[in-house]
């Protein structure tokens, strides 16, 4: 687990968390917070470097992402957290 508030984030490791996601990219922004309202701008719209651009402040958590080998073959969020159990 990465706690991405008490580390930096290395984008290239979200990008690869986000390409495995079993939901569309735009799904791990919490749209309910204001800064993302004041952007005035549809979810839908966001590209992939949209989204890694606003993930610090916006991540829905927690963004499970499960490696085998050292390889990214899966990511959910985990809401509710009896969704892990299906990775």
């Amino acid at each position: 687990m990465i706690e991405y508030l008490k580390i930096k984030i290395i984008k290239k490791d979200l990008k690869e968390s986000l390409e495995y996601l079993d939901a569309p990219t735009y799904n791990v922004i919490r749209d309910n917070e204001i800064i993302f309202k004041n952007m005035k701008v549809n979810k839908i719209d966001l590209s992939v470097n949209d989204v890694l651009n606003l993930i610090i402040r916006l991540l829905q958590t927690p963004l499970v992402t499960k490696y085998v080998n050292g390889k990214a073959v899966m990511s959910i969020i985990s809401r509710p957290p009896e969704k892990i159990n299906s990775l």
